[in-house]
């Protein structure tokens, strides 16, 4: 952030515009209680995100949170699992990389399991992990120490809970029946993350209410569009999620039952820019008044 402001003020902004306070917790706090801050907008963890809203209280500031978090992907029996699989992982270069909105939990209806983790290994298999930099590459390091220590210890509580943790090569040799070879070389130096999917996760097991970090998926069954409803629900209220038919009269019921503020059908990222989700002009509103 301090070269951002040394940028924008290289490039002109006028002084005051934009100013950057650096500090810990303890300076958020006073910031966000200090009467003449009318609006915070907070991006961080849930419990940050009410410690800053209990500060903010007082003076009664305005709290735009945003906490993060990642919705699901209901697919039902007809859906189109190429399609949906190459958009779940395209979603994992978007940037914040993996994507905020990025719908990590797939919930697949029984019977296609098998296909949809044949055609998620098949694309994960051919993911252009590598520098950031370079136009080509599809998936960069993990950004900070935190989010990576993250990754491994949900890795360590799926392992630990007996599931199975699929972490395909990425050598453009795996075939969509799921073959090849599994331990192409990550880059050498940084911090990498293999993409992959966790399956046979079932309620009642620690990695079930966990946040899914990185570039991981977890894939879990469901018998009927009705519990698949009462499951997605329990994911990360409030995170935009999507469901996958080709039976477009199946959606309008389903994208209503999930009780989302932003809900897709058939995509996945699709935000509107002008929407209030993702910023836009209605973006600015609150800082206006």
């Amino acid at each position: 952030m301090l070269r951002l402001a040394r940028l924008m003020a290289d490039a002109g902004l006028p002084d005051g515009v934009l100013n950057v306070v650096t500090g810990t917790g303890r300076t958020a706090a006073v910031l966000a209680g200090h009467r003449h801050v009318a609006l915070v907008a907070f991006s961080g963890s849930p419990e940050a995100g009410r410690d800053c809203r209990r500060a903010a209280a007082p003076s009664g500031a305005r709290v735009l949170a945003d906490t993060g978090g990642r919705g699901p992907d209901v697919l039902l029996d007809d859906a189109p699992l190429e399609d949906a699989v190459d958009e779940v992982v395209h979603a994992l270069g978007a940037p914040p990389a993996p994507a905020c909105g990025l719908g990590s939990t797939l919930l697949v209806q029984e019977g296609l399991e098998a296909d949809l983790c044949r055609w998620l290994h098949h694309r994960l298999a051919r993911l252009r992990v590598g520098d950031p930099l370079d136009p080509d590459t599809e998936l960069g390091p993990v950004p900070d120490p935190g989010r990576f220590e993250d990754i491994q210890a949900f890795l360590a509580l799926a392992r630990d809970d007996g599931v199975e943790v699929v972490e395909p090569g990425f050598d453009g040799q795996d075939g969509a029946d799921g073959s090849g070879r599994l331990e192409a070389a990550l880059p050498g130096s940084g911090r990498w993350c293999r993409p992959g999917y966790v399956t046979g996760v079932v309620e009642g097991m620690a990695v079930a209410g966990t946040t899914i970090p990185g570039p991981l998926f977890v894939v879990r069954g469901f018998r009927t569009p009705a519990e698949a409803l009462e499951r997605a629900r329990s994911i990360e209220p409030g995170r935009p999620a999507s469901v996958w038919t080709a039976n477009g009269s199946r959606l309008p019921a389903m994208l209503k039952g999930l009780d989302r503020a932003v809900a897709h059908g058939n995509c996945t990222m699709r935000h509107d820019a002008g929407g209030a989700w993702s910023g836009g002009p209605q973006g600015l509103w609150p800082y206006l008044e």
